[in-house]
């Protein structure tokens, strides 16, 4: 890469490549060594959104052995604190105490064992194995980590209850269907006072965890391609807020939607699906599919002994007809047995170790 002139930002799978064996690998500790420097100039907000939770996860994981090695000597917490690291702040947190944003019943976190760490330090190769431990937090840290999170309610209360279209879709759409959860299974179901604040507190943090996924997700794109027989879909901003809201948000207020508990999260929908449907494609399962009409229809799977269904619609607010995602779920209950079971189920094959299948 050349130094002069504008920077050349780092690719995506680059950077993952280089950190799977980070102690081991020199290429990965120059990466680290060029952006601390461009972050120690002031120049963090120049780097791209993959660099900067590259940088922040590399450097949060070790910033003991960064401080105790003689290369860096340095204490990497108060870069960390900088604000162009706060998002990713705000996920590490959050999904420390994401069952429980009180902190009543989290007394332990999966951090990196520094002393066990240290001690397969090589000096010679200048290498060390990093050893993982459920380490029990202390009344400090967890007091700091829920002060913390109520700050961030605050100002997402603030952004949630004050926003005027500015023209970022993704917020937009976020909003509307946080506000339709909030309405349908938080403030009308009779509950009391004291409840109503705890679930609403619950379903902003997690919104706020889910704008921050669709930024990570949408960084380079508006929409995912996902092709069905001989129809292109989309996945987008729409699909992401509908899915995120609805279907990740077991626990919060009094709600009959299913949940995702296993294999999808928030990131890697859009890696997954369209595998998937791959998949179908090269077994001509959905070939004959023609989706003409404007009417909802719907696709279901097995992965890894659970059935999930797709629905997908004609999109709307455009002068070119496209087809998105309006649900994706795990489905749960007889009334969608009586729909699948009347279907043929294709032959399993395995997907990143899994059995799939399809309906058709």
């Amino acid at each position: 890469m050349s130094k002069k002139g504008r920077r050349v930002p780092y690719e995506e799978s680059y950077l993952e490549e280089i950190s799977k064996e980070f102690s081991k690998n020199e290429e990965s500790e120059n990466v680290f060594d060029e952006l601390l420097i461009t972050i120690n100039c002031g120049l963090c907000n120049s780097l791209e959104l993959h660099e900067k939770r590259w940088f922040f996860h590399i450097a949060s994981g070790n910033y003991e052995i960064f401080k105790n090695s003689s290369k860096y000597s340095i204490d990497l917490k108060p870069l960390l604190e900088l604000a162009c690291f706060d998002d990713f702040k705000f996920r590490q947190v959050f999904s420390d105490y994401y069952n429980d944003l009180d902190g009543y019943k989290i007394n332990s976190k999966f951090k990196v064992d520094y002393e066990k760490t240290l001690q397969t330090y090589d000096s010679n190769l200048g290498t060390f194995e990093l050893v993982v431990k459920a380490t029990p937090i202390s009344v400090f840290e967890k007091e700091a980590d829920i002060l913390y999170l109520n700050a961030k309610f605050e100002e997402w209360s603030s952004i949630i209850n004050n926003h005027k279209d500015a023209g970022d879709i993704l917020l937009n759409r976020l909003i509307h269907y946080t506000n339709t959860f909030k309405n349908e299974f938080i403030e009308n179901r009779g509950m009391g006072y004291f409840w109503i604040k705890t679930h609403k507190r619950i379903l902003l943090l997690r919104s706020k965890y889910m704008y921050i996924s669709g930024k990570q997700i949408f960084k380079d794109s508006k929409y995912f391609e996902i092709n069905i027989g001989q129809n292109r879909i989309e996945y987008n901003y729409e699909s992401h807020c509908h899915v995120a809201v609805k279907h990740f948000s077991l626990g919060v207020g009094i709600n009959d939607k299913s949940h995702f508990y296993k294999d999808f999260d928030l990131t890697n929908i859009i890696n997954l699906l369209p595998k998937i449907f791959s998949i179908a494609n090269n077994l001509h399962i959905f070939n004959e599919s023609i989706i003409a009409s404007k009417d909802a229809k719907s696709f279901f799977f097995e992965y890894n002994s659970q059935v999930y269904a797709l629905w997908v619609c004609e999109g709307k607010g455009r002068q070119v007809r496209f087809i998105e995602v309006t649900s994706f779920y795990p489905t749960e209950g007889n009334k969608h047995i009586e729909i699948y079971s009347k279907l043929t189920k294709s032959n399993p094959v395995i997907l990143e170790g899994k059995s799939l299948a399809f309906f058709h």
